[in-house]
């Protein structure tokens, strides 16, 4: 394994971190099919190569521990906390959507300024 991917691997532009990873954190570096394909494996299991993007992989799951769901009491300020500021998102995201419709954009020539 380290030898073939010495051998006939890309260099990584973004080294993959080392550890338990949560689902989420493995699709941001490997993207959605890697990381569907990383999470059928059973621990020691090495999966066939899988295209994603325009790289392919080969993934060896080392460990995996089932994920912890904490009693709602415990974390319910920080849901109700990222519930508000999705929805905060979506009313700028919307706001800003209807101001682009009714607005006139004015490119001002390089060097002037507020004009």
């Amino acid at each position: 394994p380290a030898d073939v991917r010495a051998a006939l691997a890309d260099p990584s532009i973004i080294p993959f971190p080392q550890g338990m990873l949560p689902p989420a954190k493995i699709r941001e570096y490997l993207g959605p099919s890697p990381t569907r394909a990383a999470l059928r494996l059973e621990p020691g299991a090495i999966s066939d190569p899988i295209r994603g993007g325009s790289a392919y992989y080969v993934l060896r799951m080392v460990d995996a521990q089932p994920g912890i769901q904490p009693p709602l009491s415990e974390v319910e300020k920080e849901v109700r906390t990222e519930m508000q500021r999705r929805a905060g998102d979506t009313a700028l995201r919307s706001y800003l959507d209807d101001l682009r419709e009714r607005g006139t954009v004015r490119l001002s020539p390089p060097g002037e300024a507020g004009g």
